[in-house]
């Protein structure tokens, strides 16, 4: 079996890319993606099943990150973390802040996609339920600290 050829790879994603944010995902075209990278549509074809299997690869690994974020932060057991680390959860502090913007600076275009030109794709609704995971554990640190007294503020989960 032959080795796929990754080469063209980037050079399809920075054309995909540049078309999407353009265009948006249901007004671009294959066909000036394909002439951006300087492929035939065969060779993109090849690769992805469509134009939606294109764009989903294009913001895939910045959905993966997201997510990964929002486990590594979001998976821990409220009950289990001390005083100190639950009010930590709710502290937004400087480098805190610096890492945010570091994270979605490098991920820019993506989060562009993803959130003003995924119309048409599975990640039309991507704005709620990134929204929703982190209400969720929100919730979770929010909940933790009413019981021990923490918190005295109900806030329900429209506010959050």
């Amino acid at each position: 079996m032959a080795v796929p050829n990754h080469s063209i790879d980037p050079r399809i994603f920075e054309s995909a890319r540049k078309e999407f944010l353009e265009n948006g995902f249901e007004k671009a075209s294959l066909k000036v993606i394909c002439e951006g990278a300087g492929v035939t549509t065969g060779a993109l074809y090849k690769r992805y099943k469509g134009k939606e299997d294109l764009f989903c690869a294009v913001v895939d690994q910045t959905v993966k990150d997201l997510y990964e974020v929002a486990h590594s932060r979001g998976d821990r057991d409220p009950a289990a973390m001390s005083d100190a680390e639950l009010i930590k959860a709710w502290d937004m502090d400087g480098p805190d802040m610096m890492w945010w913007m570091r994270f979605l600076y490098d991920r820019h275009d993506d989060f562009v996609l993803l959130l003003s030109c995924s119309d048409g794709t599975r990640y039309t609704n991507f704005q709620h339920d990134w929204v929703e995971v982190l209400t969720k554990a929100t919730s979770a640190f929010l909940a933790e600290a009413q019981r021990r007294g923490i918190c005295r503020t109900d806030v329900g989960p429209e506010e959050l």
